[in-house]
């Protein structure tokens, strides 16, 4: 059976994973020491926002998902290209202002493209303990190492997965022989998710935690599409249940 924990946003997330991790731990269902793994957090910048300098903090880190072209030019009668970046590259923010400055990942310094900002993004560095046990959501798409296979193999947003353990080298063990490496980064813990994540999941039983408090925020559309996600069955949990059957009726 599959299951799905939906909140109405990541304030109620937070407290409850940490709940629940508590509770599996107890039963022993994750064990081990946790694995402490660097973190990407979004911070989903409009175009506006990555164009102004002043939003960079050293430490932030920019992906680039389209490719930027080089400027080409001739030495000694040979043609190169200098600067540019390539689809799928990082660097780390080392100097915010009127030119950012970045970090390659060859110890090069570049200047931010920021005219052409619809092509990369902006995170956050975090951390994140992980355990065997553990269940982990990728938060963007991307490819995992499978075991015998020099191809990686696509992991998808959304996607939840064990954690089967660890290789030698500290990256995840996950079903089916995939290999997450430790620093893709683009993870969070997979036990509960808002309802805005939860669009187009569908499993057996859902579980959705209403506080009173955060009915506020949702939309109409939020509030249809929390309860739609089940096939078997839905328990509704509220902090104040007269309170929500009145606006439930309404």
């Amino acid at each position: 059976k599959t299951g799905l924990i939906i909140t109405p946003t990541h304030a109620e997330a937070g407290p409850l994973t940490a709940h629940l991790r508590d509770a599996l731990k107890a039963r022993g269902a994750i064990m081990g020491e946790e694995r402490i793994v660097p973190q990407r957090l979004a911070t989903r910048w409009t175009d506006a926002q990555k164009r102004d300098g002043r939003n960079y903090e050293p430490g932030m880190v920019v992906e680039f998902h389209k490719a930027v072209a080089g400027e080409r030019t001739s030495v000694n009668g040979k043609r190169e290209t200098t600067g540019g970046f390539a689809r799928g590259e990082a660097a780390v923010v080392v100097k915010g202002g009127a030119d950012v400055v970045l970090m390659r990942t060859n110890g090069t310094r570049a200047t931010l493209p920021a005219e052409q900002a619809e092509r990369f993004e902006v995170y956050r560095m975090g951390e994140l303990g992980v355990a065997k046990g553990d269940q982990i959501r990728i938060t963007k798409n991307g490819e995992a190492k499978v075991k015998g296979q020099a191809v990686g193999t696509r992991v998808n947003n959304g996607d939840i997965f064990p954690v089967e353990g660890y290789t030698p080298e500290g990256d995840f063990r996950l079903p089916g022989g995939k290999v997450l490496p430790r620093n893709y980064g683009h993870i969070a813990m997979g036990y509960v998710v808002t309802s805005q994540r939860s669009q187009g999941t569908t499993v057996d039983r859902e579980f959705v935690d209403w506080d009173r408090e955060s009915l506020a925020p949702l939309d109409m559309r939020a509030a249809y599409v929390t309860p739609s996600r089940f096939r078997e069955g839905i328990t509704i949990f509220v902090n104040d249940k007269a309170w929500f059957d009145c606006h439930a009726r309404n």
